[in-house]
């Protein structure tokens, strides 16, 4: 803070002042003097004692910088209150700024030894660690939207590419029209880009969620004026003979938990079509990730909205009424650093179990009795599993309320068959049904089976006759 000028004005200056006055009352004689209260005179101070009791205000001062302030009150011959407030104001930012540049030299001086003595790795490590959170403090809940952070995780990484090629060949495949297209399960809207660049003519997009919903509609009205969204799913489908072509992209349908609504939704798409329309419905294989499933939790880590963001995910499998669940816990690395072991602890318990496996495979020989030990220990197991998913379930909706670093969710797949599929397009009514596991047009046409059945997906189409 700066002191008050008068604070540091010479006393014989002081008993000089008898008021501020404003400009027009300043027009006295500058060399008129007042007297103190005992009567005494006092000369006023030169520009010798001036340069002597103010060194640092010396050089500006001679530099002839107080002329600016002529319209203020004068004292003394010209040296006016207003002209030495400014004057000290000016020093003192010279020297302000001149020290924030030489610490700004030195930090850099600095920083570049630090450097030199640290490998390129641990510097982009550092320097990733440093962006995030700057990003954090500037943007700290960006990262906390449903729709960014699936897009990050999930859909971003997606071969959206190789999709559009896929379904334009299949358009072309069954010679159908691009007149009008339903996106069902459009989520937020990747594929709108491509519509638009395969000249259909009109897009329409069905979306139940709310947040999905909201950003593809926006997302949709600042591309084109060809896309119309909608907040509905297979279900609220009520049209006859509307569309050339019905795609649902990314597994909308395994949403459908109950096969009386998958029944449902096909009917709803078979009636929509015109004749010689076209449905393409596309799944998650999950028989082929029960193969590779790992009873760990998995992790995934992404930059969201310029914040390092970490997904856990958690999956359950319901064998008998064929659900494949899906718990996902996603949070800020650097806001919650305690979960950031959470993967650590699974490891420690798989490597655990191992051992206790080996342990058992030692101490018991004879078969029976390991048959009926081991029984044993699958049941303990399975009723241990079952309590820590309890457990896990109610602190992920503890976090998610107390905790607002913490973002959880659950899903709910069908765990759809080929078979299936096949059956519901042909009891609808549906015929040329082709299927394929990739998006790669070479195997839909192919007849090699085994050719076709190492994908992770499973893409059935189908057609609905002319008459």
């Amino acid at each position: 803070m700066i002191p008050r000028i008068h604070n540091q004005l010479p006393l014989s200056s002081l008993n000089t002042i008898n008021y501020f006055s404003t400009t027009n009352d300043c027009q006295q004689d500058t060399n008129t003097t007042t007297t103190t209260n005992d009567n005494s005179y006092i000369a006023p101070s030169t520009n010798d004692e001036f340069e002597i009791e103010f060194p640092s205000l010396s050089e500006i001062y001679n530099s002839g910088l107080y002329s600016r302030f002529n319209n203020t009150c004068s004292i003394n011959g010209g040296n006016s209150i207003g002209s030495r407030v400014q004057n000290e104001r000016i020093v003192r930012e010279k020297q302000r700024r001149q020290q924030q540049q030489q610490q700004k030299e030195m930090e850099q001086q600095q920083d570049s030894i630090r450097k030199s003595n640290i490998s390129p790795e641990l510097e982009q490590e550092e320097n990733e660690i440093l962006n995030a959170y700057n990003n954090e403090v500037l943007n700290k809940h960006g990262w906390k939207k449903r729709d960014l952070l699936y897009y990050c995780f999930i859909q971003k990484n997606h071969e959206n590419d190789r999709i559009a090629n896929f379904i334009h060949s299949v358009s072309l495949y069954y010679k159908t029209s691009r007149e009008c297209l339903l996106d069902i399960g459009s989520g937020i809207g990747r594929m709108f880009s491509y519509w638009i660049s395969l000249k259909w003519e009109l897009i329409e997009a069905h979306e139940p969620d709310f947040d999905y919903y909201s950003f593809s509609n926006d997302y949709a009205k600042n591309l084109s004026d060809k896309i119309f969204v909608y907040q509905s799913g297979f279900l609220d489908l009520n049209v006859v003979a509307k569309y050339d072509m019905v795609v649902s992209i990314h597994g909308p349908l395994q949403y459908l938990t109950d096969v009386r609504d998958r029944f449902k939704a096909l009917q709803n798409i078979y009636n929509s079509l015109k004749p010689g329309g076209v449905v393409l419905l596309d799944v998650s294989n999950f028989l082929s990730g029960l193969t590779n499933l790992c009873t760990q939790m998995n992790q995934q880590k992404m930059m969201v909205n310029g914040v390092t963001v970490k997904r856990i995910s958690n999956i359950q499998v319901n064998t008998l009424l064929g659900l494949w669940q899906t718990d996902d816990v996603f949070f800020s690395v650097l806001e919650n650093r305690k979960y950031s072991t959470l993967d650590d602890d699974f490891n420690d318990n798989d490597n655990d179990d191992q051992e206790d496996d080996n342990d058992i495979n030692n101490q018991y020989n004879d078969n029976d009795e390991y048959d009926n030990f081991q029984q044993q220990q699958q049941q303990e197991q399975h009723q241990q599993q079952q309590s820590d998913k309890v457990d896990m379930d109610n602190s992920s909706f503890d976090i998610e309320k107390n905790d607002s670093g913490i973002i959880a969710e659950q899903h709910t797949f069908s765990i759809l068959t080929l078979s299936e599929l096949q059956l519901l397009l042909m009891s609808t009514g549906f015929i040329n049904i082709k299927h394929a596991s990739k998006w790669d047009f070479s195997s839909f046409i192919s007849h090699d089976q085994e050719l076709d059945s190492n994908g992770h997906r499973i893409i059935i189409t189908g057609q609905k006759p002319f008459s």
